[in-house]
């Protein structure tokens, strides 16, 4: 309070009261000004096309389905009905050894010492070899998945055993001078995982796909270098290679169904919901913030 010799501009309470109305006037300053960069940024673009669909980008076929399950049939088996619970090849190697042909010299060592290892994990493998057969009948392996994290994952581990120890085992062909018997082997596993590309809706299954013929094709490249290969097993490996998808045209498959697949996510605030409930708990202000904001980005 003012008294005797004191201002009303020297008192302390009213000078407080003034710092908070500057205060409250910058933040609704800076709020106006927020929301007009808002609507500004909803009206300074011109009307766009819809954005396609991710069935646009990977249209289904006849078969697509059919031969969807068949490659979804193993995702909830057990690893031991597989043949895929004790496998010795993959239990350590020597330090100039490696599994993968990637390194040729490495993976020479590695087959030389672990042969006996390698044939029997190949041996016990019988039931993804079927299941990788019957998808190698198949023209095209198709995608009827909705790009949500919702859907079930591909089947990576039966996938990832097989390549690898059919690199292994064509390897091991190559060793023994074998060339044609060595591309037999890996024409089958090279065709499904170039079959897994031009229909895939999501990027963990192209990523997969490129991931199993890096392998391959590094078998492939060890065979050559080790051993002859007919001119017409050359033939049928080179057509198994041209089944997928290859350069810019698979590049852009690539970052369009990803990118289709995110905006699907973030702009469906079911699916947000739904999905990001995982990571949320359910009514509570995160969950709330994923549903607003969501949409907008």
């Amino acid at each position: 309070m003012s008294g005797p010799g004191m201002e009303p501009a020297d008192d302390p309470a009213a000078q407080d009261r003034a710092e908070a109305r500057r205060r409250w006037l910058w933040a609704t300053g800076l709020l106006a000004a927020f929301a007009l960069l808002l609507a500004f940024m909803t009206r300074d673009e011109p009307p766009r096309a819809p954005r396609p669909k991710l069935e646009e980008i990977v249209p289904s076929f006849p078969g697509a389905a059919e031969s969807h399950r068949v490659l979804m049939r193993l995702v909830d088996v057990n690893a031991q009905a597989l043949g895929l619970g004790n496998r010795s090849m993959w239990q350590g190697s020597a330090p100039n050894q490696s599994p993968s042909p990637e390194d040729p010299v490495k993976f020479r060592n590695f087959l030389l010492a672990r042969a006996a290892d390698v044939e029997a994990d190949w041996n016990d493998l019988g039931p993804v070899r079927a299941w990788w057969n019957e998808l190698a009948a198949f023209d095209r392996l198709g995608d009827t998945g909705s790009g949500l994290p919702s859907d079930p994952s591909l089947p990576f581990t039966p996938i990832r055993a097989y390549y690898q120890l059919a690199a292994a085992i064509a390897g091991l062909e190559a060793l023994d001078g074998n060339g044609d018997a060595a591309f037999a082997i890996l024409q089958p596993a090279l065709e499904v995982a170039r079959k897994l590309e031009p229909s895939s809706r999501s990027l963990m299954r192209s990523m997969i796909a490129r991931t199993a013929q890096r392998e391959l094709m590094a078998a492939a490249n060890f065979v050559l270098d080790t051993t002859a290969v007919s001119p017409e097993a050359r033939a049928r490996l080179a057509a198994a290679l041209a089944l997928g998808n290859s350069g810019a045209a698979g590049i852009r498959q690539m970052l369009a169904v990803e990118t289709t697949a995110v905006a699907r996510f973030l702009g469906d605030p079911q699916a947000t919901l739904t999905n990001w409930g995982e990571f949320f708990p359910p009514n509570s202000w995160q969950s709330s913030l994923a549903l607003t904001a969501g949409p907008v980005l």
